[in-house]
């Protein structure tokens, strides 16, 4: 049994709401402990924090300036909601960096639902949720403040209302899902299209039996462009081509050509990302591949295709890679782990928890 194995491996009852509060507490306290100890080091999050300062102090939130020179390679919501925690604590590191915690309990929040959605089954939701929050690439984004965790919040947002809509019905989700879409567009547009768009297909796709057309659809895609398209509408009245600018020179040409010498090789993320994810996606794709000729597989092999391996070919295929371009597709990764845990015999989990801790102290 799973409860058995988690038992097994922790030490506790997951049923133990003792437990569970003290747990909560716990990972509360580490992720804001100190979280200002360290000055901004990374020339990206410098470049984020000081032009949300400059917002803070001169109040012009519609054109981010970095040393005197308007900066419009990015959409603005990292920028506002950097400088709306400089209203609530002052300028400091620890404020920067504030709200990135927040994103990354929301994303606990949002893929627990995810995973009742799509498991149903409140202990296998736990068990994604244990695994999202031990996986390190997605700990690297919260402490470094940049675009990526928020987008992701987001993302998993537009997402999980899809899930639940098309679960469960409900018009107010097709708005949360086109009203946490926009704001993804006005964080990264090309990554939010890229990640949304193909994992809401495979959604319809995989509940088209239950999925419920409406009009509504129209009125959340009319949020989706209302909120995505705000700030670029006020530029264009000023006369600021930005949307061409970001939509063409900071995502086509970036994507074609290494604009900022950030060049890898093409097998970059193939490495990259199974050990940012250590054990579990070397232990989902150990798991899977033993399975792809099961028919009760396919389904998953299908989702995993989508949420995971095309984005890793997307970016591997890009001029320009970042290691946190590929953060969004880690909950698919931990959705899918409550299948393998189930399934894998204690031996071999502690099998990979060594090579873990192999790997992590070589």
């Amino acid at each position: 049994m799973l409860t058995d194995k988690v038992e097994d491996i922790l030490g506790w009852s997951i049923h133990d709401s003792v437990v569970k509060l003290v747990v909560g507490g716990l990972v509360f306290f580490i992720l804001f402990y100190k979280l200002g100890a360290w000055g901004v080091l990374d020339t990206s999050e410098a470049r984020y924090a000081e032009i949300s300062r400059v917002m803070y102090e001169t109040g012009d939130y519609l054109h981010p300036v970095y040393l005197g020179i308007e900066h419009y390679h990015k959409p603005p919501f990292t920028y506002w909601v950097t400088a709306s925690a400089y209203h609530l604590f002052g300028v400091s590191a620890f404020s920067a960096r504030f709200f990135l915690q927040i994103a990354f309990l929301l994303q606990l929040v949002l893929l627990f639902q995810m995973a009742l959605l799509f498991w149903e089954d409140r202990k296998k939701a736990w068990i994604a949720v244990a695994c999202y929050g031990s996986i390190f690439i997605v700990l690297i984004s919260i402490r470094n403040l940049t675009t990526d965790a928020y987008l992701t919040t987001w993302i998993m947002g537009a997402i999980c209302a899809i899930m639940a809509y098309a679960k469960k019905g409900g018009t107010i989700l097709l708005y949360i899902a086109g009203c946490c879409a926009g704001f993804a567009f006005l964080t990264k547009i090309t990554a939010a299209i890229f990640y949304i768009g193909p994992v809401t297909l495979l959604v319809i796709w995989y509940y088209k039996d239950s999925w419920k057309w409406s009009l509504h659809l129209l009125g959340a895609v009319l949020l989706f462009f209302s909120i995505a398209l705000s700030w670029f509408y006020l530029l264009e009245i000023e006369g600021r081509q930005v949307l061409k600018y970001v939509l063409y020179d900071q995502s086509v040409v970036r994507y074609s050509s290494d604009t900022f010498n950030r060049s890898m090789p093409f097998y970059f993320y193939f490495l990259v990302a199974p050990l940012l994810c250590l054990p579990w996606l070397p232990m989902l794709a150990s798991y899977y591949i033993a399975r792809a000729t099961q028919i009760n597989f396919r389904r998953l092999l299908i989702w995993i295709s989508v949420s995971i391996l095309f984005p890793i070919l997307f970016f591997s295929l890009s001029s320009s890679k970042l290691i946190l371009y590929i953060l969004p597709l880690f909950w698919s990764v931990a959705l899918m782990m409550p299948m393998v845990m189930e399934n894998i015999s204690l031996t071999n989990i502690r099998r990979w928890y060594r090579f873990q801790i192999v790997c992590y102290t070589s």
